[in-house]
């Protein structure tokens, strides 16, 4: 439960009678979250000096916050005031892979890799399955964005 709640208690007495009693209260969710520092127009490249982390109510939050590892050098969604909440929701999510790029696509085990070039057939974020080109054999391979330009097949 968030928020206000009442929640039923029956109790038993010594004498075998159950007593039916209504507690009521309020529960609060607080976490230490990516808070800014200063306004940001939307766009604007987040650094390390841009946010701090402070304790905040998060009890009807709909959304995560980021690490500060994905917050520093994402870009702002909309423009964002001065002590507002950093959540994943506000970062511009930047594609690894465009459309007609060529990327290092690999498959590996414990001891061999192998890997070959291909041209992307669609846009991807990291940890989407995308379509690829194989240049040697012109075959369509899928594989799943691991970074920018990189696709794993499994």
């Amino acid at each position: 439960p968030r928020g206000n709640f009442a929640q039923k208690l029956l109790v038993t007495g010594q004498d075998g009678r159950n007593q039916t009693f209504w507690i009521n209260g309020l529960i609060e969710v607080t976490k230490r979250v990516p808070v800014l520092v200063r306004s940001t127009p939307m766009s604007t490249r987040f650094t390390e000096d841009d946010f701090q982390f402070q304790m905040r109510d998060i009890t009807f939050a709909t959304d995560t916050t980021p690490t500060p590892k994905e917050i520093i050098g994402q870009q702002a969604k909309y423009t964002m005031n001065a002590n507002d909440i950093i959540w994943r929701g506000s970062l511009v999510r930047e594609k690894a892979v465009q459309r007609g790029e060529i990327v290092k696509v690999s498959v590996a085990n414990e001891n061999w890799e192998i890997s070959v070039q291909a041209r992307t057939e669609q846009d991807g974020y990291v940890g989407d399955t995308v379509n690829l080109r194989n240049l040697q054999s012109n075959r369509i391979i899928t594989g799943r964005v691991i970074g920018s330009g990189e696709v794993e097949i499994r």
